[in-house]
């Protein structure tokens, strides 16, 4: 079996400088985020803020606190339908 968990730890700091457009995180990449911190067993369904801390430590983006505070909001409230 392989390792969801690796792919995503194995673009650790694949951020260079703030504003580098070339090494910009894409949409895809930013959903895999958030799905891998909130959704997976590793993951736990923390809440928004251990989410948030959990991405942060080695990714940000623009507007990156407003993403994540979306994506665990929608996912909870799926949850509870």
């Amino acid at each position: 079996m392989q390792n969801s968990n690796a792919d995503a730890l194995s673009r650790i700091n694949t951020l260079a400088e703030e504003g580098s457009e070339s090494n910009e995180i894409d949409q895809d990449m930013k959903v895999k985020l958030l799905q891998e911190n909130q959704d997976s067993v590793l993951g736990g369904h923390r809440g928004m803020n251990k989410t948030y801390e959990a991405i942060n430590v080695h990714y940000q983006w623009p507007n990156m606190k407003r993403e994540v505070e979306g994506y665990v909001e929608k996912m909870r409230k799926m949850s509870t339908e």
